[in-house]
């Protein structure tokens, strides 16, 4: 079975990560912590989608927090961007 992207049916043209707004605080000042299972899962791709090359642990875990520390906080900008979520 061949290794799918991640997600499955991305675009691997677009970035992960977006740049948060100004005035943007660290997703971790807020007490949030990606779930160890979540980012193992997501360097695992990283590492299968950056053609399964050893040697680059540290750095596809790192890509990994990143990545979901990004899709945390584009999460809750779309929620306090919901009217009465001010």
């Amino acid at each position: 079975m061949d290794p799918q992207p991640y997600p499955p049916n991305s675009d691997s043209s677009q970035p992960w990560a977006d740049t948060p707004p100004p005035g943007e605080t660290n997703p971790m000042d807020r007490g949030y912590v990606p779930p160890r299972e979540e980012v193992e899962k997501r360097a695992y791709y990283i590492f299968l989608n950056q053609g399964g090359h050893n040697g680059f642990d540290l750095d596809h875990w790192l890509e990994a927090e990143l990545q979901l520390f990004a899709e945390h906080n584009a999460a809750l900008r779309k929620a306090r961007a919901q009217p009465g979520n001010q």
